[in-house]
């Protein structure tokens, strides 16, 4: 096949994705929008976009081998555009992916306001926000010094709100970020969802999704890197083609692509290089509160956004084979963008997640953790769930009883 890059490579599940990714198609999104909220908003007003001549350098292939040297840092780059909404007790921080701002999150915030207390967060350097620094020459991408940047970002906001014990939830990279943070600030997170976002990526060559740190600096640089060779224009076109299969409603389509519009290529290049050099599986053995990863299944005739779930799916199986500690669940008939094409069953599945009971859904589910840290005002305590159970695929629980947030069933 011919790759979005223009040229000739196998068609693999982990090169679809990462083609789908840059077409702005495979990072998820959580919820549909009412008529109200379909109408194009304005972004609060923020420093000036960034200018196109003066883009943020990306690093360029390594000047060393991988090994233990210190991580270098750069100057905090602060949160930008952070929109606040809600009135409930349970503090819930919503991050977008490297090609959207907050409000892909708007129709979430408002069905969801007298639930909880919303901080949608657009990344640094999206929607005409201060970009973080350029890496220094010795860095790699795995060293995810943009990703650090928005993670500290992150929890000043949390100092900032004197927020404790909060829940986190992102879409696509934003939902790596938010398993980051679960893992790495355990004191400071109570749980996190991740709506189509991976704990580590496939390389194509390795038959283990545990890779060496050389070979996915060496990967992110063929393949992810090289949408710095494709025009800005045919870039951010395929971009926008990816969200109209993604899209139906017109109207939503559009506001998609006001966005990726504000998104510069060589801060959208940059985030998901570190998206795709990370490795979460060495933080496992830190996680300490639950976590759930939701993934859309689209229709088996939709052959545009497909191949990227059903990698996505060997992934999760991977990560749930390592650790008993997540529910995963498959969103069927839905798109990656679980917020357009699923919206209420997302509010049912983060509802019930939250106050710890089952998470409606097909797929697998295990979560042996032993804290739940809200339960639900005037129902039973959520109760861990201490043994593994397989949903088999017309949603029934192969062992023990399956139950939903109106079914007032505790773990």
């Amino acid at each position: 096949m011919t790759s979005i890059f223009g040229y000739k490579r196998r068609q693999h599940p982990l090169r679809l994705l990462a083609a789908s990714i840059l077409c702005g198609i495979a990072g998820p999104a959580v919820l549909t929008s009412s008529t109200a909220a379909a109408q194009p908003q304005t972004p609060p007003a923020g420093p000036p976009p960034i200018s196109p001549q003066t883009p943020p350098a990306l690093m360029k292939p390594l000047p060393r081998m991988p090994g233990s040297e210190p991580i270098p840092q750069i100057p905090l780059t602060p949160l930008e555009n952070v929109v606040s909404r809600g009135t409930g007790s349970i503090t819930l921080v919503l991050i977008s992916d490297q090609g959207t701002d907050w409000r892909i999150w708007d129709s979430f915030l408002e069905r969801n306001e007298s639930r909880y207390r919303m901080h949608a967060v657009t990344l640094p350097g999206i929607a005409g926000t201060t970009a973080p620094a350029s890496m220094p020459a010795e860095a790699y991408y795995s060293d995810g010094l943009w990703t650090r940047n928005a993670e500290r970002g992150i929890l000043a906001l949390l100092e900032q709100e004197k927020a404790d014990r909060v829940f986190v939830m992102g879409w696509g990279y934003g939902g790596h970020l938010a398993l980051r943070l679960s893992m790495l600030h355990p004191s400071r997170i109570a749980g996190a969802i991740s709506i189509d976002g991976t704990v580590t990526f496939e390389i194509p060559s390795m038959a283990t999704p545990r890779v060496p740190r050389d070979k996915r600096e060496d990967f992110v640089v063929k393949t992810v890197l090289a949408g710095e060779r494709v025009p800005d224009s045919v870039f951010f076109d395929r971009q926008k083609k990816g969200l109209r299969a993604a899209l139906p409603d017109s109207r939503r389509a559009a506001l998609f692509e006001e966005m990726i519009d504000g998104s510069p290529k060589p801060v959208f290049l940059q985030y998901l290089a570190e998206y795709f050099a990370a490795d979460l599986w060495p933080h496992l053995d830190k996680l300490a509160s639950p976590i759930a990863i939701f993934v859309g299944i689209p229709e088996e005739d939709n052959p545009a956004l497909t191949p990227g779930a059903a990698a996505k799916e060997k992934w999760t199986r991977w990560f749930l084979a390592a650790k008993d500690h997540c529910d995963v669940v498959w969103f069927e008939r839905s798109t990656p963008m679980l917020t357009e094409s699923a919206p209420h069953e997302l509010d049912r599945s983060v509802h019930a997640f939250i106050h710890g009971y089952h998470v409606p859904g097909k797929g697998l589910y295990s979560r042996p953790l032993a804290t739940f840290v809200a339960p639900e005002e005037g129902g039973p305590p959520a109760t861990p769930h201490l043994k593994k159970e397989k949903w088999i695929k017309d949603g029934n629980a192969a062992d023990g009883d399956r139950t939903t947030p109106n079914g007032d069933q505790p773990r």
